[in-house]
């Protein structure tokens, strides 16, 4: 019989080669801990944590996204059902398009001061219809009142 290779030896969890596994799990150069195998179970300990929190984390988004969609509904039924409360109806009516004239006249300025706004990210574009920058009718307000001190 031929000589079997380490794999054919330990198998893929073999002690050989779970000790190639942890040697590239060992820290680079320069780290404050040095190599061995007791670091290198201690990192895929650590690397197990981390993963273990990151899907925790993912699975409280996806609870907040659905609890994000109710509230939608919510105000969505709010209001087709018509408010009492000026800031629900507020909230609930939808935001209209605007394009860079507009804006620049509701704000009270130039086009080369709106396009300052922009590149201070005080007003972002929404989108681009014809090539034309169009805006977000609350990102108007809100820019407005930020540069008018109001």
């Amino acid at each position: 019989m031929g000589q079997r290779s380490s794999y054919e030896r330990n198998g893929l969890f073999g002690t050989k080669r779970c000790g190639v596994v942890l040697g590239l799990l060992m820290p680079l150069p320069g780290w404050p801990l040095g190599g061995g195998t007791h670091l290198s179970m201690h990192m895929i300990t650590s690397i197990t944590q981390l993963i273990t929190l990151l899907r925790e984390a993912v699975n409280l988004l996806r609870e907040i996204v659905a609890a994000l969609h109710k509230l939608l509904a919510v105000l969505l039924l709010i209001a087709r059902q018509g408010v009492d409360n000026p800031q629900l109806a507020e909230i609930a009516k939808p935001d209209t398009l605007h394009d860079a004239k507009y804006a620049a006249e509701r704000i009270g300025v130039v086009d080369k001061t709106l396009s300052r706004l922009i590149k201070k990210g005080l007003l972002p574009i929404h989108s681009y219809v014809n090539r034309k920058r169009q805006f977000l009718e609350s990102d108007i307000e809100r820019c407005r009142r930020f540069y008018r001190d109001e």
